[in-house]
Protein backbone atom coordinates (compact mmCIF):
# COMPACT_ATOMS: atom_id res chain seq x y z
CA UNK A 1 0.00 0.00 0.00
CA UNK A 2 2.80 2.59 1.18
CA UNK A 3 4.50 1.50 -2.37
CA UNK A 4 1.50 2.13 -4.29
CA UNK A 5 0.62 5.53 -2.56
CA UNK A 6 4.22 7.23 -3.24
CA UNK A 7 4.07 5.51 -6.76
CA UNK A 8 1.11 7.50 -7.49
CA UNK A 9 2.54 10.67 -6.45
CA UNK A 10 5.51 10.15 -7.95
CA UNK A 11 7.54 9.88 -4.33
CA UNK A 12 9.23 7.43 -2.33
CA UNK A 13 9.11 4.80 0.29
CA UNK A 14 10.46 4.96 4.11
CA UNK A 15 10.55 2.90 6.82
CA UNK A 16 11.36 4.79 10.28
CA UNK A 17 14.42 3.38 12.08
CA UNK A 18 14.70 2.71 15.53
CA UNK A 19 15.39 5.57 17.76
CA UNK A 20 11.88 6.58 18.52
CA UNK A 21 12.79 9.93 17.66
CA UNK A 22 9.33 10.07 16.20
CA UNK A 23 7.13 8.72 19.02
CA UNK A 24 4.17 8.66 19.39
CA UNK A 25 3.42 9.63 15.87
CA UNK A 26 5.77 7.22 13.98
CA UNK A 27 7.66 3.96 15.72
CA UNK A 28 10.20 1.29 14.19
CA UNK A 29 7.13 -0.56 12.81
CA UNK A 30 6.26 2.26 10.68
CA UNK A 31 6.50 2.94 6.97
CA UNK A 32 5.77 6.41 5.53
CA UNK A 33 5.07 7.30 2.20
CA UNK A 34 6.96 10.07 0.84
CA UNK A 35 5.94 13.44 -1.95
CA UNK A 36 8.01 15.30 -3.81
CA UNK A 37 8.06 18.67 -2.21
CA UNK A 38 9.08 22.25 -3.27
CA UNK A 39 11.14 23.93 -0.39
CA UNK A 40 9.22 27.18 -0.92
CA UNK A 41 5.85 25.22 -0.45
CA UNK A 42 7.07 23.68 2.98
CA UNK A 43 4.83 24.56 5.87
CA UNK A 44 5.50 24.24 9.66
CA UNK A 45 4.45 21.21 10.99
CA UNK A 46 4.92 19.07 8.18
CA UNK A 47 6.76 15.87 8.40
CA UNK A 48 9.89 15.76 6.33
CA UNK A 49 12.61 13.51 5.32
CA UNK A 50 16.31 14.76 4.62
CA UNK A 51 19.66 13.52 4.53
CA UNK A 52 21.67 14.70 7.50
CA UNK A 53 25.54 15.43 7.38
CA UNK A 54 26.70 11.74 7.47
CA UNK A 55 24.21 10.49 4.60
CA UNK A 56 21.53 9.07 6.53
CA UNK A 57 17.72 9.91 6.36
CA UNK A 58 16.36 11.13 9.10
CA UNK A 59 12.35 11.57 9.85
CA UNK A 60 11.61 14.29 11.57
CA UNK A 61 8.95 17.64 11.73
CA UNK A 62 9.26 20.77 10.93
CA UNK A 63 9.46 23.38 13.04
CA UNK A 64 10.55 27.01 12.16
CA UNK A 65 11.89 28.47 9.27
CA UNK A 66 15.10 30.59 9.56
CA UNK A 67 17.41 32.14 6.77
CA UNK A 68 19.87 29.18 6.95
CA UNK A 69 16.75 26.56 6.38
CA UNK A 70 14.18 25.05 8.21
CA UNK A 71 14.62 23.73 11.95
CA UNK A 72 13.27 20.20 12.76
CA UNK A 73 12.24 18.27 16.01
CA UNK A 74 11.71 14.59 16.35
CA UNK A 75 8.35 14.55 18.20
CA UNK A 76 9.88 12.80 21.09
CA UNK A 77 12.88 14.89 21.10
CA UNK A 78 13.91 17.38 23.73
CA UNK A 79 15.81 19.51 21.44
CA UNK A 80 16.31 20.47 17.40
CA UNK A 81 18.20 18.89 15.44
CA UNK A 82 21.82 20.16 14.53
CA UNK A 83 21.01 20.85 11.11
CA UNK A 84 18.52 22.51 9.51
CA UNK A 85 16.46 20.97 6.23
CA UNK A 86 17.51 23.38 2.79
CA UNK A 87 16.90 22.72 -0.64
CA UNK A 88 19.84 20.82 -1.21
CA UNK A 89 19.07 18.13 1.97
CA UNK A 90 15.17 17.80 1.77
CA UNK A 91 14.17 14.38 0.19
CA UNK A 92 10.95 14.63 0.27
CA UNK A 93 7.13 15.56 2.68
CA UNK A 94 5.83 12.26 4.59
CA UNK A 95 1.92 11.95 2.54
CA UNK A 96 1.02 8.95 4.28
CA UNK A 97 1.86 6.90 7.39
CA UNK A 98 1.49 2.98 7.38
CA UNK A 99 1.33 1.29 10.71
CA UNK A 100 1.99 -2.42 10.56
CA UNK A 101 -0.15 -5.05 12.86
CA UNK A 102 2.78 -4.34 16.16
CA UNK A 103 2.77 -0.57 15.72
CA UNK A 104 0.77 3.06 15.68
CA UNK A 105 -2.32 3.54 17.59
CA UNK A 106 -4.32 0.95 16.41
CA UNK A 107 -2.12 -2.22 17.03
CA UNK A 108 -5.03 -4.30 16.11
CA UNK A 109 -4.94 -4.07 11.78
CA UNK A 110 -2.84 -2.46 9.54
CA UNK A 111 -4.27 1.39 9.06
CA UNK A 112 -3.29 4.93 7.18
CA UNK A 113 -3.20 7.93 8.78
CA UNK A 114 -2.94 10.56 6.04
CA UNK A 115 -2.25 14.63 6.12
Amino acid sequence: MAKDAADALGGRVFTVSQTGSMKPTLDENSVVALEPARYHELQSGDIVVYRNQHGRAVVHRLLQRSKNGWWVLGDNNVAADREAVTEDNLIGRVCAIFYTSSSGPDSSATTIAQR
